[in-house]
């Protein structure tokens, strides 16, 4: 992207948090794009972007927007939306308050605000909450609710921190979908931070990878799966993905990839023909300690042996050796711990919605 295109543009800043300081940080981001900053707790992402929102100023670079310098800027006059991790929201406001409260600050009159408002309201859902307090919403309901203020002001770009770590599971999936939707609906610049690859693969159209205040690599989804720089950069991006040849179709209409042991089914793509690149996520993976029975024709399953266990707290991440290595990684209460161990026989079940297929 030439910089002439770029909405936002991140000149080679450093910037400080404490002790800690992120280098010579740059990127473009064009019109309408998702733009997401992907690294592990630490490595300096919400210090990248508090300096885009203007919380904290570079010690050098600059920051362009439409090509304007803005790096001097106060956050008010930087026509930037912020919404941080923990939502921000006033306590003491009700929903309608706390939407509306930037608009009547900025003397937007008040049937653009009441516009603004319907439509904002509408597309997030959030209509029925309209008269309750921050304490009376569950925790997604506080994040459509925060995503709605920021969107109130149409802001040239949006910044999300780590808008879905507070979430549990399930409802990450339906706000990660949703949130998706209206991005893309809006046609809205965005930038967002994650530590969570399913966030950045769903939701960005390119991704930068952190490690210790520097970006490591920047792509597309697919330019990181297929060609990761470092080894810190593969293990962290850990999609699984198979290469095969696409080789027929099923008696039920799936297309039929060939892996060099085994064969797999995927949804019809017209066109995809011939040798493709299979992903899928690790928490997409479901494991059986005994061969499955009764699955149809949704899912594959894979025979493989346990490579790897690792525990992460309430979740467990499973290395398996199938016709090729992939990752299952699993809520703690999902199956039977204890029996994971390293060189058991598995079965992994992977879901034929959950499978994206590159050329």
């Amino acid at each position: 992207m030439s910089d002439a295109t770029a909405v936002l543009r991140v000149e080679g800043i450093t910037v400080a948090k404490g002790k800690f300081v992120a280098r010579d940080i740059s990127f473009t981001v064009g019109a309408g794009e998702c733009f997401v900053i992907l690294g592990p707790s630490g490595t300096g992402k919400t210090t990248v972007v508090e300096a885009i929102a203007g919380i904290n100023r570079p010690r050098a670079g600059a920051i362009y927007i439409d090509g304007t310098p803005i790096t001097h800027l106060p956050p008010e006059r930087r026509n930037i939306a912020y919404v941080p991790q923990d939502y921000a929201l006033f306590p003491h406001m009700t929903v309608r308050e706390n939407l509306t409260a930037a608009c009547h600050i900025r003397r937007i009159p008040a049937p653009e605000v009441e516009r603004r408002l319907a439509r904002v309201t509408g597309m997030l859902q959030i209509k029925h909450l309209l008269n309750r307090h921050p304490k009376q919403l569950s925790s997604g309901e506080q994040q459509r609710v925060a995503l709605g203020r920021a969107l109130m002001i149409q802001p040239k770009v949006l910044l999300l921190d780590e808008p879905l770590s507070a979430l549990d599971t399930s409802t990450q999936k339906i706000v990660r979908t949703q949130m998706r939707h209206v991005i893309r609906s809006l046609h809205i610049t965005s930038v967002i931070v994650t530590h969570d690859y399913v966030d950045a693969f769903t939701l960005g159209d390119r991704i930068a990878v952190m490690e210790d205040g520097r970006i490591v690599q920047m792509g597309t989804p697919q330019e990181l799966l297929l060609s990761p720089r470092s080894e810190f950069v593969a293990e962290f991006v850990g999609v699984n993905f198979l290469q095969g040849v696409v080789d027929g179709v099923s008696e039920d209409g799936r297309q039929i990839v060939r892996l060099p042991d085994c064969d797999v089914v995927m949804k019809c793509h017209a066109e995809h023909t011939g040798d493709v690149l299979l992903t899928f996520f690790p928490t997409d993976v479901q494991l059986s300690l005994s061969e499955p029975s009764g699955i149809d024709a949704t899912a594959n399953v894979l025979r493989g042996q346990i490579y790897e266990v690792i525990h992460m707290g309430d979740r467990v991440r499973v290395g398996l050796l199938t016709p090729a290595p992939i990752v299952a990684e699993l809520n703690s209460r999902d199956i039977c711990i204890s029996e994971l161990t390293e060189g058991a026989e598995v079965y992994a079940i992977v879901p034929i919605d959950a499978i994206r297929v590159y050329k």
